[in-house]
């Protein structure tokens, strides 16, 4: 893989490295030194800071407000733009700056340009010596990354060495932006006459040391393992350390890292020898950070007459780390035959086609999981296939988090790696079962904020619309939910017409009609909490004479409200009541078995009712 990300990186365009920079808010000096080593002020310039204009005559009245407006940067601020990627403390950390032990001179790592906060300097000032013994380290440990064989590279450092570290700060205190700067002000002196590429190569000797453990040899960026990083490790390695690799490999590897923070897409695929593939993965995403993973490949497809795109690495990251890498063969965008049809009504639309795995995951995989796989925000797109979340209950229920810990990888392997055996029905069926049961426990009825007759419905379209999806293709075992939903709810119909001699054929029209009548059953109820959690009693029945007798309560509680009106059909009423009650399951039934029918009795339509499109006196209706 390491070698994957070094030519990753190296086969991309050179433009690549100055994507979405940003200039760091500060005061810019550009400098250069005559023969007699004093300084020539070339250009300077405040970016993204208020510079103090009022003159010690004019102390008096309120001050303005700051402006924290940034300005269109000049064709000078472009240049520190591009210096600031080769100049700056690339690790963050000023343990690893020029200027270790006094941390006063810890913005830059380069012979050429000199940073420091201008409180810095001002706290440090009355300690003697301090700033010159801080200047002195700094440039020390800077003429390690000169090339003893470049004269001109030798005669730059040492020029603008001498004037930095005897008459820097004397200038600076008669330049006029510096004195009226506030003191936060993180100052840049930039020696004009090294070219880009000078800074450049100067500041890449800096970043191959410092990317690469002193001791181990291996790339820092990648020191996190094996715990965090499994990935990177050697399963039959007799040592822990693993990836020793040169300084210029662990150079790029940095490079690479700086990269996904601000150009690549999460997730990121690098393909194997297809270059011009990787330029137009980072170009697409150039042109919106927020474009996410699917809408570049979307692109990339419909640029490209090949069905699956070829084999390429998938790299996940978390926090500017990668928590995820794998071999994807080819990816699959496209899904076939998948249909969310409405087996339940909730307005809009009969029937969604899903046509790709980025539907999928919008409009199927982050539904099951009460919306918090995906998460969009003000800032972008927040998937949660990787990131520690913690279980937050205004969004939530207990169990259908815990049921996204358990599978969010199984459905990351499916939609992002094209591996559709990643879910298997059973675990499907585990996730849509429990969830939605979940929810009917926690239901708190109509007039309650925690009404989830909508979301129970929703749920049930995808669980019964994909009830077979997952099967695998070898499987004869295939159940078409829909269809039986519709052609049970024709069954009741038949055996609840006046004058039919009709019965049940079996248990699954059984457990329909049972669905159908508890649900009007509990229509009837008059108490404020009315809820789908009155039927939680009844699922939890294994035995069908316990399951028929609690039927039978039910009845014997609300018959009395069971009146003949218009629109309601009382005949079928009593002669579905009937059958149920009189008919035996056979031995050895288990009422759990037959759970999904019973959900598809509750919340179909009810065939009690005649002409009416919506049943006015139901449960959340």
């Amino acid at each position: 893989m390491i070698t994957e990300l070094t030519n990753f990186v190296n086969d991309l365009p050179r433009d690549v490295f100055s994507y979405n920079l940003k200039l760091d808010d500060g005061l810019y000096l550009e400098i250069d030194i005559d023969a007699t080593g004093m300084p020539v002020l070339i250009n300077q310039q405040a970016y993204g800071i208020k510079i103090n204009e009022e003159t010690k005559e004019k102390k008096s009245g309120p001050r303005k407000r700051e402006s924290n407006k940034k300005i269109e940067l000049s064709d000078f601020l472009e240049k520190c733009l591009r210096l600031q990627a080769v100049t700056k403390e690339g690790f963050g950390e000023p343990n690893r700056s020029f200027n270790s032990k006094d941390k006063i001179f810890i913005k830059t790592a380069s012979p050429f340009a000199l940073g420091f906060s201008k409180k810095s300097i001002k706290s440090k000032s009355a300690e003697k010596g301090k700033i010159e013994s801080a200047l002195s380290a700094y440039f020390k440990r800077a003429e390690d990354f000169i090339d003893n064989n470049n004269a001109q590279h030798l005669s730059w450092f040492a020029t603008f060495r001498d004037f930095c570290t005897t008459k820097l700060f004397d200038w600076l205190n008669k330049n006029e932006l510096y004195i009226n700067a506030p003191d936060k002000t993180e100052v840049r002196i930039l020696f004009a006459r090294p070219g880009f590429e000078d800074f450049q190569e100067t500041y890449e000797r800096y970043i191959a040391e410092n990317a690469l453990d002193r001791k181990w040899k291996f790339p820092t960026t990648l020191s996190r393992f094996p715990d965090q990083k499994v990935f990177v490790a050697h399963k039959s390695a007799p040592f822990t350390i693993n990836y020793q690799v040169q300084p210029d490999v662990a150079k790029t590897i940095w490079q690479f890292f700086q990269l996904q923070k601000r150009t690549f897409p999460n997730p990121l695929p690098v393909f194997i020898d297809k270059g011009e593939l990787n330029g137009k993965v980072i170009a697409i995403a150039r042109e919106d950070r927020k474009i996410g993973y699917f809408e570049i490949l979307k692109r990339i497809f419909d640029e490209t007459t090949e069905k699956d795109l070829p084999g390429y690495y998938l790299l996940f990251f978390v926090r500017n780390e990668i928590a995820d890498v794998d071999f994807v063969p080819s990816f699959k965008y496209h899904l076939e035959n998948m249909y969310i049809h409405q087996v339940f009504d909730l307005g809009g639309e009969k029937m969604l086609k899903i046509a790709n795995v980025w539907e999928f995951e919008r409009e199927v995989a982050n539904k099951i999981f009460d919306n918090q796989l995906v998460v969009e925000s003000q800032n972008g797109i927040w998937v949660k296939y990787f990131d520690k979340i913690e279980y937050d209950p205004k969004y939530i229920t207990h169990n259908t988090f815990n049921l996204l810990l358990k599978y969010r990888h199984a459905f990351y392997n499916y939609i992002y790696k094209s591996n559709r055996s990643a879910i298997q029905d059973h675990v499907f069926h585990e996730i849509m079962r429990s969830s939605i049961l979940d929810l009917i426990h926690r239901d708190g009825g109509k007039n309650s904020q925690n009404n989830y007759d909508y979301n129970i419905k929703e749920k049930l379209n995808i669980w019964f619309s994909l009830f077979d999806y997952f099967i695998p293709q070898h499987s004869k075992a295939t159940v078409n939910m829909v269809n039986k939903t519709q052609i049970l709810l024709e069954r009741m119909r038949e055996i609840a017409k006046e004058g039919a001699e009709e019965v049940f054929q079996n248990d699954e029209e059984f457990a329909f009609a049972s669905g159908q009548l508890i649900r009007f059953l509990l229509s009837k109820s008059e108490t404020e909490s009315l809820s789908h959690a009155l039927l939680e009693p009844f699922l939890q029945k294994t035995d069908p004479g316990l399951f028929k007798l609690a039927i039978a309560r039910t009845f014997d509680t609300y018959k009395h409200a069971i009146k003949l009106y218009r629109g309601f059909d009382r005949y079928g009423f009593d002669k579905l009541m009937s059958v149920t009650m009189g008919y035996e399951p056979k031995p050895g039934t288990n009422m759990k078995d037959y759970l999904v029918l019973v959900l598809a009795g509750y919340f179909s339509k009810s065939v009690f009712y005649k002409d009416a499109q919506t049943n006015h006196s139901e449960t959340n209706s």
